[in-house]
Parts: C-alpha cells; structure tokens; sequence
C-alpha cells in the first residue's frame, strides 16, 4: 500500500479468517469487536484498542449495532517504528487513555462528517503513534527480541535480564505491569507461537520443529500444544492447510 487508510467501519456477526502485508490498528466507538489474534483473544470495546502487526492472522466478529476506526498502516518506519510495531507481536491489545481517546473522538467526528485530506491524516497518525509509543517500554521490546532470537536454545530470565540491562526482580515487575504475565510465560507463548508458524507455513517434520523453537522434544511439543489448543501439532497443521484451501476457494 502506498499510503496510510483510515475510516470508519461495522462488522457483522460473522468470523473472518485473514492476514495482510500491513500494520492494522482498531478502534472502538461503538460496542465491541471481539478478536483473535495469532491465538491471543480479546476484545476491543470502550478504553481498549487492538494493533495487527503485518502478517499476523487474525479473527473477528460483532455483535448488534458497532462502529470502529480502522486505520491500516504500511510497515515503513515512516508510519510506524519498527521496533514499537514488534512490541505488540504477541501482546496485541492496548489499554486507551485520556490521551489517546482524545485523539479517537477527534477522528471519529471528522470522518463522519468529511473525507479528511492525507496531510490530516498523517499528521493524527504522527499524534496517535506517539500516544502508544509513551506506554510501550523499550526494554519490554528489547527482552521480546532477544527472546525470538534466542528462543532454539536454553536461556534463562537471568540472561534476558542481562540483555535489557536490567535486573531479574526488575524484568519480571515490567513483564507483569506492561504485558500482564511472566517473563517465562512470555517466552513460552512465543515458542509456541513460532511452533504455530513452521507447522503452518512449513513442511518441517514436528521433531524438527519441536527443536528450532526451544521445546525439549516432540513429546514436549505435544504436551505444550494439547494444554493451550486442545490439539496436538499434526491436528494443528491439518487444520491450518484445511483454512488456506478454504480461503483459497471462497
């Protein structure tokens, strides 16, 4: 995409499985859109938002009468950082404060009553993008990278720590305040998450895949697997080609 778009939008009560090269951020202004992305749930409703990073799939549905802001973003640092925009992989929903709805009402009403011109918008998306940044913490991002690239091997909270310059008591206190959960069970989820991604997207055999994203063996894998998703790996890959040709068709 060549340019930022934002507008206003309804859902229906149907669930639409998609992904897209884009950055995507939604907005409540009336009732509530409930969301699964990459297997996180929510829901974005009064006083919280969501943020779709590229390439992430995703789920909706509403109920009754709704109305959202859809701002679709392209990945280019010049709309969105790339280090904020990485942040939000696995921790998609944001609280919305006094600051931010400010901006939310203010874009509400123009694009009801007119068609904003792009330097407008790009200059609300400058404000907005700044109003989520001041919540993220940049350690937050720099413990959640080191994580990714290290995740095929053994690593302590001690050494992640170690990497954000910071200490354990300290990495765990920002875990539970920004992300609500452990540095542990961040990492966890992202293994798991990286684990989702190859059965999709690859043809890796499960032990193969068990080993690139930190689980001790295929068992564990499995394990892992049936207590978040209630399926085993293979079920899961089956479904996850099963809705590519179910796209693929419709």
């Amino acid at each position: 995409m060549n340019g930022i778009c934002v507008e206003l939008r309804s859902y229906a009560d149907q669930v639409n499985l998609h992904r897209h090269d884009y950055h995507q951020i939604v907005l409540p202004c009336r009732g509530a859109l409930d969301l699964e992305v990459e297997h996180r749930n929510g829901q974005v409703s009064q006083g919280v938002g969501v943020f779709i990073a590229a390439g992430e799939t995703h789920a909706f549905s509403a109920r009754g009468k709704n109305r959202f802001i859809v701002a679709d973003l392209p990945v280019e640092d010049a709309f969105v950082p790339t280090g904020m925009a990485d942040t939000f992989v696995g921790t998609p929903f944001f609280t919305i404060g006094a600051d931010t709805q400010g901006l939310i009402d203010f874009l509400e009403a123009r694009l009801a009553r007119e068609d904003l011109t792009t330097e407008a918008i790009s200059a609300w998306n400058g404000l907005f993008i700044s109003s989520l940044s001041h919540r993220r913490d940049g350690r937050i991002h720099t413990a959640l990278s080191f994580m990714r690239a290290h995740s095929s091997r053994s690593i302590g909270i001690a050494e992640i720590a170690s990497a954000c310059g910071v200490s354990p008591s300290r990495l765990h206190a920002l875990f539970k305040q920004t992300l609500g959960e452990s540095p542990h069970a961040a990492l966890s989820r992202l293994r798991l998450d990286q684990a989702r991604q190859l059965l999709a997207a690859t043809d890796l055999s499960i032990a193969e895949i068990a080993a690139r994203t930190g689980h001790t063996d295929q068992s564990a894998l499995t394990r892992r697997m049936r207590l978040s998703d209630g399926i085993t790996p293979g079920q899961y890959r089956r479904n996850a080609r099963l809705a590519v040709t179910a796209r693929g068709s419709a």
